[in-house]
């Protein structure tokens, strides 16, 4: 109890001295110091805001993360889709197509990123890899929690290059989709491929077909579809027929053809009564005159009698046939010739024919080249024992019958038909060191490498 005192004014007052007031106010700051009862729900107060923000960041880093890994598979589905159709000589747009809709299928949300498809790469170890394709992808992410830091998303990129490697090479190459016996060996045929393989891009169930006591030798053979062989195959390089093959790329579909222009020649060249007679192209064809060929035009075909030799140039035949009398020789170097206006290649048995294609240039490596606007023609392609075709024979749109004694073992020729028919026998090879030509790749493994 505080006692009641007077002071001097005479009024009564309740005082304690000071003394034993500031003892009380220590005693009371020493409970409040020991008192624990309330600490945890003070430090709780306190870092609550801290433990939740923590959580919430580590949740929205993890959503990240996840984000990041889905993309990163999202482009390794589309880098080897793409790598697979660049395999097979689709365009740009085709595979960039193809790269989108498996990027979407992985996960990648198109509305809110992008996606750049590189054909080759533009950076990294494979920059400038003509068998290499690169996807780039980059999604802008919302942000959750840590919108209270800032309002812009999260961008979140992946980034993946496959390429397609270790192929073998071909020196036969039947382009037909669909098409039954699109490669075939009937009869009594015996044809004999050195250093190369056999390709057909049909789904037929008898795409590469032969029959009767024909014989077959390739290192290997690729098909789309099914192959319906005999005993006579004899493959050098594999165990037995790759059926269910990778479609194999024409290696010359992005060749432009060239265009039909200059001055209309006589159709029939040499005599077989005189000696040899030199054609000397002299028409500045507007397609190729950077690349220093000439061209001479023959409107109603082109028929060759005796001994005659192509220069330099480009050799444009409409209309009729190019055909070749029996007993008939004929050489050139550096020449093409293109067929178009329903004209077809007809050199029959008997001539003995030895020419090579230009060896740089858009034309490099092709001899003999069929427009591709005109299907259902056949070209027959023959000639003597001492023959030697030197060069792409490249006919995408149409049929190719390849008769005996065409071609020579030691040399470099390739065959692109729509369609191919050995018959006779004939010996095709592929040392194609300085020829120009363009590989056929068959086999080639398509794997991710960055």
């Amino acid at each position: 109890m505080f006692r009641s005192i007077r002071d001097r004014s005479g009024t009564k007052t309740n005082s304690l001295p000071s003394a034993r007031r500031a003892r009380r106010m220590t005693k009371l700051a020493q409970r409040f110091r020991d008192d624990t009862s309330g600490t945890i729900i003070i430090m709780a107060a306190i870092m609550l805001p801290v433990v939740v923000g923590g959580m919430g960041m580590g949740a929205e880093a993890g959503l990240w993360y996840h984000t990041q890994r889905q993309l990163q598979h999202a482009a390794d589905t589309a880098s080897h889709g793409a790598g697979i159709r660049k395999r097979q000589g689709d365009s740009q747009t085709e595979i960039e197509a193809v790269a989108l809709a498996l990027a979407i299928k992985g996960g990648f949300k198109p509305g809110r990123g992008t996606i750049q498809v590189y054909n080759p790469p533009a950076s990294g170890p494979n920059v400038g890899n003509t068998r290499a394709v690169s996807v780039v992808l980059n999604e802008d992410v919302p942000r959750l929690f840590t919108s209270i830091y800032s309002s812009s998303p999260v961008n979140i990129g992946s980034r993946a290059v496959s390429i397609y490697t270790n192929p073998s090479f071909a020196c036969v190459l039947a382009l037909a989709p669909n098409e039954s016996a699109s490669l075939r060996a009937p009869g009594s045929t015996n044809v004999n491929l050195t250093d190369c393989d056999t390709a057909s891009n049909s789904m037929a169930n008898d795409a590469f077909d032969m029959n009767g006591a024909a014989g077959y030798t390739t290192d290997c053979v690729h098909t789309v579809g099914y192959a319906q062989p005999t005993n006579g195959l004899t493959l050098t390089d594999c165990a037995e027929v790759d059926e269910l093959a990778a479609i194999t790329r024409d290696p010359y579909k992005d060749v432009a053809m060239p265009s039909v222009e200059g001055p209309c020649k006589p159709r029939n060249v040499g005599n077989p009564h005189h000696g040899i007679t030199t054609v000397n192209p002299t028409y500045n064809h507007s397609s190729y005159a950077t690349s220093g060929l000439k061209s001479h035009r023959y409107c109603f075909g082109l028929q060759v009698k005796g001994r005659v030799h192509f220069k330099s140039g480009i050799y444009i035949i409409e209309g009729l046939n190019f055909s070749a009398n029996a007993g008939a020789d004929i050489t050139g170097d550096n020449v093409m010739f293109f067929f178009t206006g329903g004209a077809r290649s007809m050199l029959n048995g008997g001539a003995d024919i030895d020419m090579s294609p230009p060896n740089s240039g858009d034309y490099s490596g092709i001899l003999f080249f069929g427009d591709r606007t005109e299907p259902q023609l056949s070209h027959v392609v023959n000639g003597g024992s001492n023959s030697d075709f030197t060069g792409a024979i490249y006919f995408p749109a149409q049929d190719v019958i390849y008769n005996g004694n065409a071609g020579v073992a030691a040399g470099c020729t390739q065959i692109i038909g729509y369609t191919i028919e050995f018959t006779g026998t004939s010996d095709v090879g592929l040392d194609c060191t300085g020829v120009g030509v363009k590989d056929i790749e068959v086999a080639a493994s398509v794997i991710i490498v960055e």
